[in-house]
C-alpha cells in the first residue's frame, strides 16, 4: 500500500528551501527598516509605530516558515496573501517616494530662503510641505529628503522584489499542499517457498 510523502517530490523540496530563504530575508529586512526609526530621535508615536511595524514585518515570515514546516495550506495561503499585499504597498510607496523626491528637488533648487527663484519656485511650497515648521526648517527637511530618497528607493525596491518572489514561491507551494502529498507506491514483494522435488511420473505410475 502506498505511503503519502511530500519529501519524495523534488519540486516540493526545492520550493520549501525557497520559501524558507524568502521568509528569513523578508523578516530581517522588514525589521531593519522599522527599527531604523527607533534610533533617529523618535517621538513617542514613532516608537509605537516602529514596534507595530516590526510585528507586522515578522507576521509574514512567521506564516511562511511555519506553513512550510507544518505543511499547512492555511498558513501558506496567509503567507501568499500577505506577500501580495506587501508587493502593492511597496510599489505604492515607491511611487510616492519618487513623486516626493521630484517635488523636494524643485524646492531645493529654486526655493532657498536665502535666494529664492520666484519664477520657478512654487508659491505655496512652505504651506503645502510643512506648515508647522519655519520656512528655513522646512527647506532643510526637504533638502534631507532629496539627499536620502535614493536610499529609500533602493530599500523598497529590494522589498518589492522579495515580496514578488515570496508570492510566486509561496503560491506554488500552496498549490502542492492543496493537491496533497505524493503517494509513493511500495514495491510488491514476492514470497518464495521451498518445494520438494517430485519423482518423475510415467504412464505406469511412479518409478
Amino acid at each position: 500500500m502506498g505511503q503519502p510523502e511530500f519529501e519524495q517530490d523534488p519540486q516540493f523540496v526545492w520550493l520549501t528551501k525557497c520559501v524558507y530563504c524568502m521568509a528569513v530575508l523578508t523578516g530581517v529586512v522588514g525589521v531593519a527598516v522599522n527599527a531604523r526609526d527607533l534610533f533617529d530621535e523618535p517621538e513617542p508615536h514613532m516608537i509605537y509605530g516602529a514596534i507595530m511595524g516590526m510585528g507586522l514585518a515578522l507576521l509574514v515570515p512567521f506564516c511562511g516558515f511555519f506553513g512550510t514546516k507544518l505543511k499547512s495550506a492555511s498558513l501558506m495561503g496567509c503567507f501568499c496573501g500577505c506577500s501580495l499585499c506587501s508587493t502593492f504597498f511597496a510599489l505604492s510607496f515607491l511611487g510616492a517616494t519618487v513623486a516626493l523626491m521630484r517635488y523636494a528637488r524643485i524646492v531645493v533648487e529654486h526655493c532657498d530662503p536665502a535666494s529664492p527663484n520666484s519664477d520657478k519656485c512654487p508659491s505655496d511650497w512652505h504651506k503645502a510641505s510643512c506648515p508647522t515648521l519655519s520656512e528655513k526648517a522646512c527647506f532643510t527637511q526637504l533638502h534631507d529628503i532629496d539627499r536620502h530618497a535614493w536610499l529609500v528607493i533602493v530599500t523598497f525596491s529590494l522589498l518589492f522584489l522579495m515580496d514578488c518572489m515570496s508570492f510566486v514561491f509561496g503560491a506554488q507551494l500552496w498549490s502542492l499542499l492543496m493537491k496533497g502529498p505524493v503517494v509513493v507506491q511500495a514495491q510488491p514483494q514476492f514470497a518464495t517457498q521451498d518445494v520438494a522435488a517430485q519423482p518423475p511420473q510415467s504412464q505406469y505410475g511412479s518409478v
